[in-house]
């Protein structure tokens, strides 16, 4: 059997004596006792930088976690080189090489003079077989494969990884390809590669994700109705209905943001086991978006959802700046979020209530005539965790350390416990449906409806769970739940 390995590998410079050249490369591997003939795909690709930006940018650029200037800012050719630059520094076997990022690879490559020479090393598992290089007649002979070896990559990541052994041409400015089966391991992927064109959107029966097999249904087949768009009722009975709720609605906006879900299954345990810890050190934030973080941590103390810390931890969680783009892709905002992801590795599965499946809310709404969506204000920052456990929610801004005294986005067992909680204080009224945080009231007829939407907001009020009435919809025959349509229907007939 022949194995085709595509590879922009070896997409680098090849430094000659007067110019540089750009070697292309498709890799194809067979066994010596295939009978069949090579398999090559070939593969073209460009690099968008020249040799100087390049090497102008390495030079300029330091790898260090810690900056000996920290004032130093790239000019447009620097960052320009910067946002697609495959060259990265990596330690294995605590010695620093330079990789090369090579998506087009399935297979990690080392340099034999990089193995001998720099990591001292001459134990290689020999392997027969070859490599094929462009064409059918270049073939060059598999050296063999390393022992597990020790990688170190940036924000602490450390894991082992055997690579394939390979002369490489001299004057690469790289020890190791870095194909995609270590890519992963050092959290490094591609972003903005679409897998489906946004005007493809078949189905087929034999499809088993719920979002996949629902996310473009429409019951309203003929359009009738815009969603979110679509009142109910007359003026009068749309008169009727935010006069019932009025009061109730404005009970729950005076619902002080410093206060807490007094529920006592809202509070938040992060049972670890002793000695067990998790700390990674906080990401470097570029200058522009500091601003954005500085007016985040303020309103967090404000709030009361974080406090500054005062005991000694050895839990830190690096905080990130995440994009919040309109519905033309533009970035609009940042919302701050905190990286828990070692934290949640220590995390025992303690917690598996289960979520609705979108489907089994569809089924429950159907038949009704009239909806509401209601939607709530920083969910998870209404339960409070365990005093015990706020120092593992601790992170570092400015030299200083915060905890989280509230809940955050991103611990794993957060959303089945908020599903949970909102199971309970719903109990017994079948007129609302919930996915996490999301509400839904759906109700037989306008009348109906005023006093189901009351009978909701009163139980959240009740809880300290605040709505935020930018968001919600009132009093609709169509609206959209996690980007679903439902419309008053019986049995998904128009209304």
């Amino acid at each position: 059997m022949n194995f085709a390995i595509p590879c922009s590998s070896f997409l680098t410079y090849c430094k000659c004596k007067n110019d540089d050249k750009k070697v292309f490369a498709v890799t194809s591997r067979k066994d010596d006792n295939d009978p069949d003939d090579d398999v090559v795909k070939d593969k073209t690709a460009l690099l968008d930088q020249a040799t100087s930006e390049v090497n102008t940018m390495m030079e300029g650029l330091s790898y260090d976690c810690k900056y000996q200037n920290k004032e130093r800012t790239l000019d447009k050719k620097e960052i320009k080189a910067n946002a697609f630059n495959l060259l990265t520094p990596i330690i294995i076997e605590n010695e620093k090489l330079m990789g090369l990022v090579d998506t087009g690879s399935d297979t990690s490559f080392i340099d034999i003079n990089a193995f001998t020479k720099k990591l001292k090393l001459n134990k290689i598992n020999k392997i027969s077989g070859s490599y094929n290089f462009l064409s059918h007649n270049n073939d060059v002979s598999r050296i063999g494969i390393t022992d597990p070896l020790k990688f170190k990559y940036s924000n602490g990541i450390m894991f082992e990884h055997s690579l394939e052994i390979m002369k490489f041409n001299t004057g690469f400015d790289f020890d190791v390809l870095l194909g995609t089966d270590i890519l992963p391991k050092m959290n490094i992927g591609l972003t903005g590669v679409a897998f489906r064109l946004s005007s493809e959107h078949s189905h087929s029966d034999t499809a088993t994700d719920e979002i996949q097999i629902l996310e473009n249904i429409n019951i309203d087949q003929v359009n009738e109705f815009e969603p979110d768009n679509s009142p109910a009722g007359t003026a009068e009975q749309r008169a009727n209905f935010f006069d019932t709720i009025k009061d109730v609605l404005k009970k729950n906006q005076s619902i002080p943001v410093t206060s807490s879900c007094p529920m006592p299954e809202s509070i938040i345990h992060l049972p670890t086991k002793e000695g067990a810890t998790a700390y990674r050190r906080q990401y470097p934030i570029p200058h522009a978006l500091r601003p954005f973080l500085d007016k985040q941590i303020e309103e967090w103390l404000k709030t009361g959802t974080i406090i500054k810390s005062k005991v000694n931890t050895s839990f830190n969680s690096p905080l990130l700046l995440v994009p919040k783009r309109n519905k033309a892709g533009e970035i609009v905002n940042h919302r701050v979020c905190l990286d828990v992801r070692l934290l949640n590795n220590i995390l025992p599965p303690t917690f598996n209530y289960p979520v609705p499946l979108i489907r089994d809310i569809f089924d429950n709404l159907s038949g009704k005539k009239v909806f509401s969506t209601i939607d709530l204000s920083n969910a998870y920052h209404r339960f409070k965790v365990a005093p015990e456990d706020v120092h593992k929610l601790t992170f570092t801004h400015d030299n200083a350390q915060y905890s989280f005294i509230k809940g955050c986005f991103g611990v794993k067992m957060l959303t089945s416990q908020f599903q949970k909680c909102l199971a309970i204080l719903f109990d017994g009224i079948s007129c609302v449906q919930n996915f996490v945080d999301d509400c839904i009231v759906a109700s037989d007829s306008f009348e109906q409806h005023a006093e189901d939407v009351k009978l909701v907001l009163e139980k959240l009020t009740s809880v300290n769970l605040i709505v935020n009435p930018d968001k919600c919809v009132w009093f609709q025959h169509s609206v959209r739940l996690l980007g679903f349509v439902r419309l008053c229907s019986n049995d998904f007939t128009s209304c």
